[in-house]
């Protein structure tokens, strides 16, 4: 399937995910999904989605998976107006370490092997 990609106006602003990575300019005018969704489209010819949980709302097992993968457009909350330096290696075992101690260890270990073999990460 081909997804047609729409060129938008003029850039003026820089989107940051959630590890203070820039990614891309986009034009604050327009809403953001509507330029974010075309710009994967556009940087990537294959696409894999995953279904990360199938409850409502359980924003630690979104961040689990963004961590663990390092999900490169991922952003919870507030962005970043600025990058960073080396910001997701600094913080990654951190972050996991304290979502790890809230659920069960064995749990979250062999959900990370799993997506680290799964993704070849």
């Amino acid at each position: 399937m081909r997804i047609k990609v729409q060129e938008h106006g003029k850039p003026d602003r820089d989107y940051y995910n959630q590890f203070a990575e820039f990614q891309f300019r986009y034009n604050s005018e327009e809403i953001l999904q509507s330029i974010l969704y075309p710009h994967i489209f556009k940087e990537y010819n294959d696409l894999t989605f995953v279904l990360v949980n199938d409850k409502e709302n359980d924003m630690e097992c979104e961040k689990k998976f963004a961590w663990a993968t390092h999900s490169k457009f991922w952003r919870n909350g507030r962005s970043f107006k600025s990058g960073r330096e080396d910001y997701y290696n600094k913080c990654c075992k951190d972050i996991l370490n304290g979502i790890i101690q809230k659920e069960s260890s064995k749990d979250i270990k062999g959900w990370i092997k799993y997506i680290k073999e799964e993704f070849n990460y």
